[in-house]
């Protein structure tokens, strides 16, 4: 089964506490663990929240090996700026760990919530910023299927032999192809979403009152931001 799809299927069948909250305060919770990545310069602080994501993940039921190795993709193109940072000791460690963190984020709420009351709620502040959020959430599962299917190809054809130098120009290829071929599949997407009558426009009720599970989640999310303030 296709990533996307997996997505689609946790996100609206399960039935956890986690999945109840409504959009809204995930979206707050979500933006202060963010701006907490982003302004964290301790390595301790970066792998404290990436354990409170993964806690919350399985609180809401989801697969953690499986959300863990969708956020790990991130990791890959992280490290490519990484490199450049390894004279700064723990910095290319903090810049892996800060994307994976991103990542798991991103993947926990996609998949707690249904995307249609997601990416409304969006829509309410900018018609474009739905779109492109939209557009993004379903081209990042593409391309991971993308990457599975080119690594497996690159291992067949032997990619892997014949020296390190070898093995990253056959790898600097793969992901020139790779570069091509979404540029080439995002097109298609888009093509395909406007014959089925997608207008850059999503239909969703959202719900603005909060419960008490609403304001915990809020709750926790600025915790984290505290730590990450004072660490």
């Amino acid at each position: 089964m296709s990533s996307i799809y997996l997505v689609d299927y946790y996100s609206n069948t399960i039935k956890s506490v986690v999945h109840q909250i409504t959009v809204i305060p995930k979206i707050i919770f979500l933006l202060f663990v963010l701006f907490s990545v982003v302004i964290s310069k301790s390595l301790f602080n970066l792998i404290l929240i990436f354990f409170v994501i993964a806690f919350l993940i399985v609180i809401a039921q989801l697969p953690l090996l499986k959300i863990l190795k969708w956020s790990l993709y991130s990791a890959f193109f992280a490290s490519l700026f990484a490199v450049s940072q390894i004279q700064y000791g723990l910095l290319p460690f903090q810049t892996m760990l800060k994307a994976i963190d991103a990542a798991l984020l991103m993947l926990f709420v996609v998949c707690t919530t249904p995307y249609p009351a997601l990416f409304s709620l969006f829509g309410k502040i900018s018609t474009i910023l739905a779109n492109v959020f939209f557009m993004t959430y379903r081209f990042f599962f593409l391309i991971i299927d993308e990457i599975q299917t080119k690594v497996m190809v690159l291992k067949i054809r032997g990619g892997y032999v014949g020296g390190p130098i070898k093995t990253l120009k056959n790898i600097g290829s793969t992901i020139g192809r790779l570069f091509i071929h979404s540029i080439e599949r995002s097109e298609k997407l888009y093509d395909i979403m406007i014959i089925r009558g997608y207008r850059g426009v999503m239909f969703s009720r959202t719900t603005f009152r909060f419960r008490l599970f609403d304001l915990l989640l809020i709750g926790f999310g600025v915790l984290i931001f505290l730590i990450a303030i004072i660490l």
